[in-house]
């Protein structure tokens, strides 16, 4: 039988690189542990916002959506007009936020929930 794992994580809030150290932090438990698929992660609370890179996290989740499960916050909605600082940087941010609402989306980003019951 091999062991698997799971991790919540709250309100990310666009700090990339401290989620990223605590993804890696978790990812070196689980395998010194014998654990052999990497953990899934259980993100809720707001992903985007506050930290300088909303962006990146939210590019980060997107290709990362088989080992994410999400339950939205309310940052999300209130950053649909988010502007990065160049053209091309606003054309990412409204493509990545599309695509976390879309319920086309592969996956189970685009069709994220507000709320959970576990």
């Amino acid at each position: 039988m091999q062991l698997t794992s799971a991790w919540a994580i709250g309100d990310i809030q666009g700090c990339f690189d401290e989620f990223i150290e605590l993804v890696d932090r978790i990812d070196t438990h689980a395998a010194e542990q014998g654990i052999g698929e990497k953990p899934k992660l259980w993100l809720v609370g707001d992903l985007i916002n506050r930290g300088p890179k909303s962006l990146e996290t939210i590019e980060w989740l997107m290709k990362h959506d088989e080992r994410c499960r999400i339950v939205l916050g309310n940052r999300l909605e209130l950053s649909r007009g988010c502007r990065g600082d160049s053209q091309e940087q606003s054309r990412r941010y409204a493509r990545c936020l599309a695509a976390l609402t879309s319920s086309k989306t592969p996956g189970q980003l685009g069709s994220a929930p507000t709320s959970c019951a576990l």
